[in-house]
């Protein structure tokens, strides 16, 4: 299956948990067919959020074995996450990457809230040493801010939580590519950014 047969994939996928909200009736994963044990051929690597509300599998309406999914809070790219993107690219010969954020993301709100306390109290140098971990979350995700205040967007801007969630999406599928000599050697390789709406159930894939 090639990069555009995978994303139309994807797409219908989507379209049929979509289908079943509106008729009320449910998805689920099939577990009528157990995938092979001894290998995998998955057709789509999915970045996405860890926010329990957003399960890739579910709303692509994916069998089991169908979909790489890397799961992290803010859909951020560390070393950790691209080395397992290289791997699956790598290893299964899968060359779909999505980014999948989400609409009312609480990791890109708290990094939001934060650079506001940050921007009112510059002259803070100590940092409770309990919330380091989180702090280094948000440092992943201040790039998608600080890119969004330089497009005209202020923090008072009703959208502002919004383009934030959209602008972190294209850094991170901007950054994938860049950040790996691997990726950049791998032919066919496509890096698709998108959104999952909490409300809808729409996924909505950026050009």
């Amino acid at each position: 299956m090639d990069t555009q047969q995978a994303l139309a994939s994807l797409k219908q996928g989507n379209q049929r948990f979509l289908d079943a909200v509106k008729s009320g009736g449910s998805v689920n994963i099939s577990l009528t067919s157990l995938p092979s044990a001894s290998s995998q051929s998955p057709k789509a690597v999915v970045v996405s959020c860890s926010d329990s509300r957003v399960t890739p599998e579910v709303l692509f309406d994916c069998e089991l074995g169908e979909i790489f999914v890397i799961r992290v809070a803010g859909n951020i790219i560390t070393e950790t996450e691209l080395g397992s993107i290289e791997f699956a690219c790598q290893k299964f010969g899968t060359r779909l990457v999505i980014v999948l954020g989400h609409t009312q993301c609480g990791a890109i709100a708290a990094s939001i809230s934060a650079s506001k306390e940050q921007a009112s109290d510059s002259n803070k140098q100590s940092h409770d040493d309990s919330l380091k971990n989180i702090a280094t979350l948000v440092e992943q995700i201040n790039p998608a801010i600080e890119s969004t205040l330089k497009s005209g967007h202020d923090t008072q801007d009703e959208d502002f939580h919004e383009q934030v969630e959209d602008a972190n999406v294209r850094l991170v599928a901007n950054n994938i590519v860049s950040r790996s000599s691997i990726l950049q050697s791998l032919s066919r390789l496509k890096i698709v950014g998108a959104k999952y709406d909490l409300a809808s159930g729409q996924v909505s894939f950026f050009d």
